[in-house]
């Protein structure tokens, strides 16, 4: 029972817009997930970006690590950083003009291991992942455009799908082009 009557093109962009939205926010919890389990997020491309610091003290010198091993570290603000992992999930689904990677940081890039890698091997993978996935769920949203589209004029589609029936009949019967 529809107590609202909705057109269907409506209900498909609407829908579309909020999976859209709905996929973004999972990648980027998956974005920040690879922070998560990593030994620290100064070997991540939050420390990469700018977006996590090694922790100082009160005169400026790095804090040394606990007695575990751990290093302590500086997160900017975790709701800054969710937008920035929405930011680039965003990108990653939607393309251009959306940034495809993220964006620097307020802070100096810091570099972990050995040298200047921006991403890890394991984000590398989990972002080609992420690539692929948007692949194919894009490929279904603009399905959907494209069927809504085709399907705002119904008397023309009966049209061309007559005529297609008519071209297919000529053509099976063999009938001569004069009588067709």
């Amino acid at each position: 029972l529809v107590k609202i009557p909705t057109p269907r093109a409506t209900v498909t962009i609407v829908s579309s817009l909020l999976e859209c939205f709905f996929v973004s926010h999972m990648f980027a919890c998956v974005l920040m997930l690879m922070t998560v389990l990593a030994d620290s997020p100064l070997d991540t491309w939050l420390a990469t970006h700018g977006w996590c610091r090694p922790a100082e003290d009160e005169s400026g010198a790095l804090v040394p690590d606990d007695e575990f091993g751990n290093r302590e570290y500086e997160l900017f603000d975790p709701w800054t950083v969710y937008v920035q992992c929405l930011w680039w999930s965003c990108g990653m689904l939607m393309g251009a003009p959306i940034s495809m990677s993220a964006q620097q940081g307020p802070y100096e890039r810091h570099f972990s291991g050995a040298g200047p890698v921006i991403l890890t091997l394991g984000e590398q993978f989990v972002v080609l992942l992420l690539k692929c996935f948007t692949a194919f769920f894009w490929t279904s949203v603009i399905a959907r455009f494209v069927q809504m589209y085709n399907n705002l004029d119904p008397d023309s589609r009966d049209f061309r799908m007559g005529w297609d029936a008519l071209n297919r009949f000529v053509s099976y019967f063999k009938v001569p082009k004069v009588d067709a």
